[in-house]
């Protein structure tokens, strides 16, 4: 009975954690970035001042679906931005017209121009899905 409980207790966080399936990468190339903004300031592609920012290869991906898996088993109000950054420059980079130039996902949907009480999740649940979309 010992040994069942203590296997409880180590095996939780792993069942309590937050997950994010991208999908939709069209290629191998560069990084795909996740962002969570709990903030409008930075929102959609400021790095800097998302809450939390992950990176994963995209060579990673199998079948153009990549998997993010947070340690957080809830997470605050807040809005979650996907980028396949394929030239690695840490940026979501952009035509003259401000049109996305690489694929972009965010909570909710697609938005252009993105607004951050668009993608807002209020009590975001996971797996949370997210399809990228490219221009």
């Amino acid at each position: 009975m010992k040994t069942l409980i203590l296997f409880l207790f180590f095996a939780l966080p792993t069942w309590a954690q937050f997950q994010v399936k991208v999908t939709g990468i069209k290629n191998a190339k560069g990084q795909i970035r996740l962002l969570i903004f709990d903030q409008k300031s930075g929102f959609p592609s400021d790095h800097t001042k998302a809450r939390i920012r992950l990176s994963l290869s995209a060579a990673m991906a199998k079948n153009g679906i990549i998997t993010f898996t947070l340690k957080e088993n809830t997470l605050p109000s807040c809005a979650f931005v996907a980028i396949h950054d394929e030239n690695s420059n840490k940026k979501l980079d952009r035509n003259l017209i401000k049109i996305p130039k690489e694929g972009v996902a965010m909570s909710n949907g697609i938005s252009v121009p993105p607004r951050y009480h668009r993608a807002l999740v209020a009590k975001p649940k996971s797996p949370l899905s997210m399809k990228l979309k490219y221009w």
